[in-house]
């Protein structure tokens, strides 16, 4: 998608968000296994019999030098259940 950049006025097109559709750990599930788990865009719950993992997707967004774009990254973080 090409766009006018309001930092320098030039016409640029933007980068896609690099990222995972799921936690590594889900990944990893056995057919089995997924029965126990919910997975949505970015919200991952995984149910095992000793505890309970929880994951949101984040978009880490960093700055280049010396340009008006950026990277994003969509990377996956493990909460406590109080945080979550």
């Amino acid at each position: 998608m090409k766009y006018v950049c309001e930092c320098c006025g030039k016409e640029k097109e933007d980068w896609p968000a690099l990222a995972y559709k799921s936690p590594a750990s889900y990944m990893e599930l056995t057919k089995e296994e997924l029965k126990n788990a919910e997975l949505s865009s970015d919200l991952c719950v995984i149910e095992h019999p000793e505890q309970t993992d929880r994951f949101i997707r984040a978009v880490l967004v960093q700055e280049i030098i010396d340009s008006c774009q950026t990277l994003e990254y969509g990377v996956w973080v493990t909460l406590s259940e109080k945080s979550f």
